[in-house]
């Protein structure tokens, strides 16, 4: 990674790239992939009212896989180009009290062309310790390599018709999900001792990947490997469409207390909800049932205490609700229930510019699922408790 950045004028310009090998092995696949990436960013201001953020950046992606009878790829390497160029423009009005901030990304890849991704967003001063804002915006999410030429072959015996193997295959020419976004939110601070956050959000969603059947038939993925107990080499075929719609809306409150100056206390709870569906090009009945895969209600409390003494406590709890995953596999196997987790972390500063502290993750549960899997066969993974110690100097 290297980062270049030198001031010129009223603007300051940067510019980054960095270089990656990464190398997997796993049981289904081998992958090494070299990425080079490159971006450019130019901030400038332009009197009072103008704050300006322009730039460009280029990734190439090369990837050699290694592929098996249950995964394959139908090139085992290829080449990925992405390009982009963004700007943005926060505006100050009426006395400094309103802020407009406009822009847009516009990029190209090789899946889908050339995708523009534009977002306004204005916030209002009320008064010294309220302010406001609205924001509107569209994002999309393109393709990947897996949707693009990835055949899957699995034994799902949740999965219609019963009994058979199961084939995924990657569509040539599948679109970009795409999402438009709309927020509100309020912040006042009633005192030096206590904030409040209450934000609220919109999404409508649209060409939403689905997994459309394909019929029962001869595959040649599945002739490459018979599953014990099928009826020969017959299967359910599936492919990856864009058909599936949805939104979803939800709220979150952030309350944030001062308690004493040496102890701060931040709460939040968000609620979710999310529908989806199929469209009237759709058999998909597996992608709409994921809406369930998302917590409803989620709460968490941060504590953070800094002692006179060089040392400081913070803890961290979370409140996740149940996840109704039977309902996504066909109602079978069993839903997560919902949980309580804790993070803490002590630390302590013998010298200035050295810190030594110790962290534990999710230490109210010895192990516990966080999801389940839906088209495909496969392993659930439970977090475990984790420890970390920690030696840091700064110098």
């Amino acid at each position: 990674l290297g980062r270049f950045s030198r001031e010129y004028g009223t603007g300051n310009l940067t510019i980054q790239a960095y270089y990656d090998r990464s190398i997997r092995q796993a049981a289904i696949f081998d992958e090494s992939r070299d990425t080079g990436d490159m971006e450019v960013q130019y901030d400038l201001e332009l009197g009072h009212r103008h704050s300006i953020v322009a730039g460009a950046g280029y990734r190439i992606s090369a990837d050699q896989q290694g592929s098996t009878a249950s995964l394959s790829f139908s090139q085992d390497d290829r080449v990925t180009h992405r390009a982009n160029l963004f700007v943005q423009d926060d505006i100050t009005l009426m006395a400094d009290k309103i802020k407009l901030s406009i822009g847009s990304k516009l990029s190209h890849n090789q899946f889908t062309g050339l995708e523009v991704q534009p977002s306004a967003r204005l916030h209002y001063q009320i008064a010294t310790n309220q302010a406001a804002w609205v924001s509107v915006a569209r994002a999309v999410r393109t393709p990947s390599r897996v949707e693009d030429d990835v055949t899957i072959v699995s034994f799902n015996p949740t999965l219609p018709p019963a009994g058979l193997p199961t084939v995924l295959d990657g569509q040539r020419g599948i679109g970009s999900e795409t999402m438009l976004a709309y927020e509100a939110g309020y912040r006042i601070r009633a005192n030096k001792r206590f904030t409040l956050d209450v934000a609220g959000f919109y999404n409508q969603y649209d060409n939403l990947r689905s997994i459309e059947p394909g019929g029962v038939g001869l595959h040649p993925a599945i002739l490459a490997l018979p599953f014990p107990g099928a009826p020969g080499p017959i299967g359910a075929i599936f492919h990856a469409a864009n058909d599936v719609e949805g939104e979803s809306y939800g709220v979150e409150i952030s309350p944030s207390f001062q308690i004493k100056d040496w102890w701060r206390l931040t709460t939040s709870y968000s609620y979710l909800n999310v529908d989806l569906r199929g469209n009237e090009n759709s058999n998909d009945t597996i992608t709409p049932r994921e809406e369930d895969q998302s917590p409803d209600h989620t709460i968490s409390i941060g504590s953070r205490m800094d002692f006179d003494n060089s040392v400081d406590l913070d803890l961290f709890v979370r409140y996740v609700d149940q996840l109704d995953v039977a309902r996504a596999n066909n109602n079978q196997g069993a839903s997560i229930p919902a949980y309580w987790t804790l993070d803490a972390r002590i630390g302590w500063q013998p010298t200035p510019g050295m810190e030594v502290s110790l962290a534990g993750q999710s230490l109210f549960d010895y192990r516990r699922p966080e999801f389940a899997p839906t088209f495909a066969s496969v392993e659930s993974f439970e977090i475990e408790h984790s420890v970390l110690a920690m030696l840091t100097y700064r110098f």
